[in-house]
């Protein structure tokens, strides 16, 4: 496979643990909304963790793994992650 293809896969399979957007709460607080700050607006969790291996992301494709999801004034939390 072309490398540019493998790249585009793991972005699509990356754009797809966002298909809960608005039903998976907060892996931090577990609110499915939080205010943001600078906008003055509820926001759902919408950072999620995109280094993840391919195995990993396939997993969370298929619904077999859960995705994290973190709201973005908890963003800093995230960058500890494996």
């Amino acid at each position: 496979m072309l490398a540019s293809s493998i790249a585009l896969e793991d972005l699509l399979l990356y754009l797809s643990t966002y298909r809960n957007l608005f039903t998976r709460p907060c892996s931090a607080t577990g609110k499915l909304l939080a205010l943001d700050a600078v906008t003055n607006q509820l926001l759902p969790p919408i950072v999620r963790p995109f280094k993840r291996s391919r195995s990993v992301l396939l997993a969370m494709a298929n619904g077999s793994e859960p995705c994290q999801a973190f709201h973005p004034h908890v963003e800093a939390a995230t960058e500890d992650l494996p």
